[in-house]
């Protein structure tokens, strides 16, 4: 599933965003996530880890003006696509505001 988010930053502020959002997230649910693997080149973000014993991993790109994450979940899980695409996007926009 693809998320983009646009965002009036640089990608540098964007960047730190993102990054803060994913720490964020591991303080709120560390004890849910499991695994976490995280791994930057420049703009690009891969990611990989266990939530709730389902495997999720994914890349984050960002761009100039918007931020897109590719994220890959289990077939069990996808019947709750539509709220786990409406859960990364509103965290997104309310990071990049």
């Amino acid at each position: 599933m693809d998320i983009q988010v646009s965002h009036t930053h640089t990608r540098e502020e964007a960047k730190k965003r993102i990054e803060s959002l994913i720490r964020g997230q591991m303080t709120r649910y560390g004890n849910q996530i499991t695994d976490l693997k995280e791994h930057w080149d420049e703009y690009t973000g891969k990611f990989e880890g266990s939530a709730k014993g389902y495997s999720v991993s994914g890349t984050v790109e960002i761009d100039a003006d918007s931020v897109t994450v590719e994220l890959k979940v289990p077939f069990v899980l996808r019947v709750f696509s539509k709220k786990i695409r409406s859960v990364v996007e509103d965290y997104l926009k309310k990071t990049l505001s």
